[in-house]
């Protein structure tokens, strides 16, 4: 993101990178020691090295808002790629601050054009109901192409609903199975300094969600379908201000309410629909 002063601000899901090159914490908070800060440097310079802020500052005049650009900074850690042949970052979204929304891809491989940079490729586009009726759960594999950087399979794909800017990402078996060798683990992605994200995956949990949609299926008995979206994401959010108001307080962050339920209902959406495949495959 580009700063006020007109210099670049670099973050991760683990940690914003500030002017002064000191630490907040991001979206998925790890103890800075904890961090591998050498993974970021050769991401940073070439960043540094493509992109030029005065045509990033020309195109945020275009939109009238920041942008956080967003991208895959190709570094080792499960599957073996031809290293020598991958662009070092690789570009897959473009959030607009003002709107609180990312940008469609087509747009950002425009931008991507523009500032020097490459992106992750588009696969295809069709519409949800499409996909759904192709997707085999029980082999998801077959949805998921060769890469263009490795003799073999892709990590995987990532699925993006542009109507209701919901994303969803489908993995290899492969690299299920190396990631879960390596103890690897994935954040969800969001954006650098968004306090309010923060929250959210703090205290929006998988446990909690699930906690709720037991009790409108089990002690309600209601049926296990999406009509429950109706009713689950407020009492997730009522849940979180109950348990924990205390505690969000202290922390002293900016809650803004509208996107904490959006973001909310979103992690309830995958949650449910999650619920929802394994009762089918059952």
């Amino acid at each position: 993101m580009l700063h006020e002063s007109g210099s670049l601000l670099f973050g991760s899901r683990n940690v914003t990178f500030t002017e002064d090159g000191e630490y907040n914490e991001g979206t998925v908070p790890k103890d800075p020691e904890d961090i591998d800060q050498d993974m970021f440097v050769d991401a940073v310079e070439y960043i540094h090295d493509q992109i030029s802020t005065d045509e990033l500052h020309n195109i945020e005049k275009t939109y009238g808002s920041k942008l956080v650009l967003f991208g895959e900074n190709m570094v080792k850690h499960s599957l073996e790629y031809e290293w020598d042949a991958v662009p070092q970052w690789l570009m897959f979204g473009v959030y607009h601050v003002e709107d609180d929304r990312y940008l469609g891809f087509d747009e950002v491989r425009q931008i991507a054009d523009r500032l020097g940079f490459n992106t992750v490729p588009k696969i295809d586009e069709l519409p949800a109901e499409e996909f759904k009726e192709q997707f085999d759960p029980d082999d998801p594999d077959a949805v998921v192409p060769d890469s263009e950087y490795r003799d073999g399979t892709a990590e995987g794909i990532v699925l993006h609903n542009e109507d209701n800017d919901i994303k969803a990402k489908i993995h290899s078996e492969e690299f299920k199975e190396v990631h879960k060798q390596t103890g690897g683990e994935h954040g969800q992605e969001s954006m650098p300094g968004d306090e309010t994200a923060e929250l959210v995956n703090k205290y929006a949990t998988d446990g909690r969600i699930e906690k709720h949609i037991q009790k409108l299926t089990v002690d309600e008995d209601r049926d296990l379908e999406m009509q429950l979206m109706e009713e689950l994401p407020m009492r997730v959010v009522e849940d979180i201000f109950d348990e924990e108001h205390e505690e969000i307080v202290r922390t002293n962050k900016t809650v803004n309410f509208k996107n904490f339920r959006s973001k909310v209902a979103k992690k309830c959406v995958t949650m449910l629909r999650s619920k929802m495949r394994q009762a089918s495959v059952a």
